[in-house]
């Protein structure tokens, strides 16, 4: 009965799993160089579209010179590097806007590579042209159409900025002049050991003065896939937001059906656009965004957002901050926006497991740098940990075979009153203090823990690249020569031909057929999902080669004449005094 029950969730986790690997639903990809320029050309055509929220104010009278010229396209175009130990950031003077954005810290992998293969340097999140990302416009109440801000020329001092340990912060300052000498300035605000970025805008005061007027700030067109396989990267493409202490995701799939566009929310702290591995996000924490906007295209990958909040009625900073990097725990624990939320770790219940074995896992990794190293630290912990659970399992086992001549004769006995057999059966099962589930005990505690390793060695960017020994490049990535699943099985095997062999012989065949039928399933997942699994393999033979020296099953003592007898109510106690006065 316990093999049954084993074998029936085992293949509920099977058939669960490959059909996230398999049957999941993704995105077509195409070139993203194509798609980027396309988006920004449509974009731009659409800002320039767009009128303000609300009604629009009378525009200026005739022989009136307007607030703010519109800015032309015809002047030089210079570029702002910012460099820290974490990445490299590239502005230009063309609206202040972010070109390119490089993450040090993280290589790039070539498409189609699974055995460690990496184009040159590191990995590059914005597309090559077109960059719309930190584009922004002001509505006023004032003014019929919004200032472009992200089209205007704005100068500046800095060219480079370098940031180490010994200067661990530093700004560049963009200034933009209107008509009347009247300035618009950016400044931006960047750490050496953080990818957050403060952004604080002066505005003159004389766009002040109506609670109407509105800030936008957009990101896009999309963000470039780095990821050895694109598809699976372009599913988890998305768009994100932080709403009343929930994060809410449109996946690009959905965005394609419709943009997206939540009214009656007054609450957005944040907002942005997440891949499988990284993330960017704008966040105004003090002045919640008024209304926000995501759209996407699956065909083309485009995939964009834009938020709008308040700008303050009397002249002061308007303060933003934005995020481009790694959706990493550490980085993202620190910046205490509610970011964590966004590591969506499968069912609810689930979750919990994940977060204690990622900190587990990152905790180990201060101590020992190798994962491979730790992983196998881990699983001979698990076997330890788990000892006592085991040691139960195997004693419920053996009074499982104990009892299985007595179960043969109620089946034999009472094979025409089914009621009856099992009446009698759960009574023998009371009587010899029998748990038919407790064989199942080692398999429901570990089930969590390779559910939770699932869904952390494949959305967690600290595995993401880690190398483990030999073939093994990338613990996220399955093996590309199958050896580790094949060695699963094998150990797999071997452990089934140790156990005690199943009273029923139709369940002798699940010996050679469940080490296959495992090693197929996982196949194509992650190396270090299958490698910790082989090594609690290993250490479970250990374990059952000492369990099978120390325990065994030994005639039942209600047994007699070498003949099982059925048992009737008091059997067990009667049992005892029988033994009992044997001793005497």
């Amino acid at each position: 009965m316990e093999k049954n029950v084993a074998l029936a969730m085992f293949l509920i986790f099977a058939i669960w799993m490959t059909y996230i690997l398999i049957f999941a639903p993704k995105p077509k990809p195409i070139p993203l160089a194509e798609s980027g320029r396309d988006t920004v050309e449509t974009s731009r055509a659409q800002q320039r579209q767009e009128a303000a929220p609300g009604e629009p104010a009378p525009a200026a009278q005739a022989g009136e010179e307007p607030l703010v010229k519109p800015d032309t396209l015809d002047f030089p175009v210079d570029t702002v590097v910012v460099s820290s130990e974490l990445y490299e950031y590239s502005f230009i003077t063309r609206g202040g806007i972010l070109s390119r954005a490089s993450l040090k810290k993280f290589p790039a992998f070539e498409t189609g590579k699974n055995r460690g293969n990496r184009s040159e340097g590191p990995v590059q999140l914005i597309p090559p042209e077109g960059s719309l990302f930190l584009y922004s416009r002001l509505y006023l109440k004032s003014l019929e159409r919004p200032i472009e801000l992200g089209s205007r020329h704005f100068e500046t001092r800095t060219t480079r900025l370098n940031l180490s340990k010994s200067k661990p912060e530093g700004s560049v300052e963009f200034i933009s002049t209107l008509s009347g000498g009247n300035e618009i300035r950016i400044v931006y605000t960047f750490h050496n050991d953080s990818y957050l970025v403060g952004a604080r805008l002066y505005l003159p005061d004389v766009l002040y003065g109506s609670a109407e007027n509105t800030l936008e700030v957009a990101l896009g067109p999309t963000l470039v896939s780095n990821e050895k396989d694109p598809k699976d990267d372009h599913s988890d493409y998305g768009v994100v937001y932080y709403d009343n202490g929930e994060v809410v995701r449109k996946s690009l799939k959905d965005l394609g059906k419709s943009d997206w566009a939540p009214s009656g929310t007054q609450s957005i702290l944040w907002g942005g656009l997440k891949s499988k591995y990284f993330l960017a996000s704008f966040f105004v924490p003090d002045k919640p965004m008024s209304a926000m906007h995501g759209s996407g295209n699956p065909e083309s990958l485009d995939l964009a957002y834009r938020g709008m909040f308040p700008i303050p009625t009397r002249p002061e900073p308007i303060d933003f901050s934005f995020y481009l990097g790694p959706q990493s725990y550490e980085q993202l624990t620190r910046l205490n926006f509610g970011l964590t939320k966004l590591f969506q770790y499968g069912w609810a219940i689930i979750q919990p497991f994940c977060k204690i074995l990622l900190k587990v896992l990152l905790w180990m990794h201060q101590w020992v740098s190798n994962y491979a190293l730790i992983l196998v630290l881990f699983a001979l912990l698990y076997k330890v940990v788990s000892w006592p659970l085991t040691i139960k399992s195997t004693k419920s086992q053996i009074k499982m075979q104990q009892i299985q001549p007595l179960m043969n004769e109620l089946k034999v006995k009472y094979k025409d009153d089914p009621k009856k057999m099992q009446e009698e059966t759960l009574r023998m099962y009371k009587e010899y203090k029998v748990n038919p589930l407790g064989g199942c005990l080692p398999i429901l505690v570990q089930m969590p823990v390779l559910i939770a390793l699932f869904y952390v060695f494949r959305l967690t960017i600290e595995f993401r690249g880690a190398e483990a020994f030999g073939w093994i490049h990338d613990l996220s990535q399955p093996d590309p020569y199958y050896i580790l699943p094949v060695a699963m099985g094998l150990t797999q095997f071997v452990m089934q031909k140790l156990t005690p062999t199943p009273t029923d012989p139709k369940m002798v065949p699940m010996l050679y057929i469940m080490p296959v039928f495992m090693v197929f399933i996982f196949l194509n997942f992650s190396s270090g999902l299958v490698f910790y699994y082989t090594f609690v393999n290993i250490f479970q033979l250990a374990q059952q080669l000492y369990i099978n020296r120390r325990y065994h099953a030994p005639a039942l003592a209600v047994a007699g004449a070498g003949q099982a007898r059925i048992p009737q109510a008091g059997a067990a106690a009667e049992a005892k005094k029988t033994k009992k006065g044997r001793k005497k």
